[in-house]
């Protein structure tokens, strides 16, 4: 799973007044850096102990569990945001994947949220990286699938078969995030019409994924 324990100290270190934006996004990349390095620490901790657990304790259930899963790996994951607001240039998603890798994440999520990503120096440095990839998106209220204005949902539909596009390209298994609305507050219930232009689009990306492997979240 992506790393978002450290999501409201991002925040906090994004708006906080009186520092510089070189200076926040230091703050921001040192607690990520941080909970990946505590994550690791936690997770050897539990290998050790599950390889050095004993017969007499094989009777407790919880101890089963850690034996059996002592030698599987779990992705920790980190959003690129964390480290770039720009995924348009090549030296942009360096520093992404870089970053990534260097702070002993294994897994990079991709916010799918412009059309200006390089896709293809992006791929290349993830594969050069190591790292696994999810893609990430949040729709707006002007290409929301869940509208009962089919123009609107219909423009939500096009964002979501582009990101799969996007997704695929990266070779990702994971399309997630706002997928189903808008990303933000309604000041009304939805309607039956805009539930079925949901259900409708979503049945089309689902079948869009399948075809490339991917897994809508």
């Amino acid at each position: 799973n992506c790393v978002g324990a450290c999501g409201n100290k991002l925040s906090w270190c994004l708006s906080k007044g009186g520092e510089s934006t070189d200076r926040r996004l230091e703050m921001s990349g040192s607690l990520a850096v941080a909970f990946a390095r505590s994550c690791l620490t936690v997770r050897q901790a539990r290998r050790d102990r599950a390889l050095s657990s004993g017969p007499s304790r094989a009777s407790s259930r919880r101890d089963r569990k850690v034996q059996c899963n002592a030698g599987a790996s779990n992705a920790i994951g980190v959003h690129a945001l964390v480290f770039t607001g720009d995924l348009s240039s090549t030296q942009g998603c360096a520093l992404a994947t870089d970053g990534a890798a260097s702070a002993g994440y294994t897994l990079l999520e991709i916010p799918l949220m412009s059309d200006d990503i390089r896709i293809s120096a992006l791929r290349d440095q993830l594969r050069s990286a190591r790292l696994d990839v999810s893609c990430s998106l949040g729709l707006s209220f002007d290409d929301d699938i869940s509208s009962a204005d089919d123009a609107v949902a219909e423009r939500g539909e096009r964002r979501l078969i582009s990101a799969v596009h996007s997704a695929a390209a990266l070779q990702s298994s994971t399309l997630t995030g706002v997928v189903y609305s808008a990303l933000g507050k309604y000041n009304q219930p939805r309607s039956e019409h805009g539930m079925d232009n949901c259900i409708r689009i979503l049945r089309k990306i689902a079948r869009a994924c399948a075809k490339d492997g991917i897994t809508v979240r």
